[in-house]
């Protein structure tokens, strides 16, 4: 699209779009885990979202860090 329309790119912009859909895609994954993951595999089982938050963490601190280096913030 920003290449048909020949506008330049808002780099802070792009990067909160990117970081929001990640957040949405986020929460979805883990609604669908609550609803379903308790009562099928056992409630011990949900050592593994803390597991998948880690990573997610992880993920959201280096596109933040990336974001500063860049002076995107």
């Amino acid at each position: 699209m920003l290449q048909a329309y020949e506008l330049q790119p808002d780099l802070a912009e792009l990067l909160g779009d990117a970081n929001t859909a990640k957040l949405g895609l986020a929460l979805s994954a883990f609604g669908t885990i609550i609803c379903g993951w308790g009562e099928y595999l056992g409630w011990w089982s949900f050592a593994y979202v803390l597991l998948w938050a880690a990573f997610v963490v992880r993920d959201l601190r280096r596109d933040f860090e990336k974001a500063r280096l860049h002076g995107l913030r």
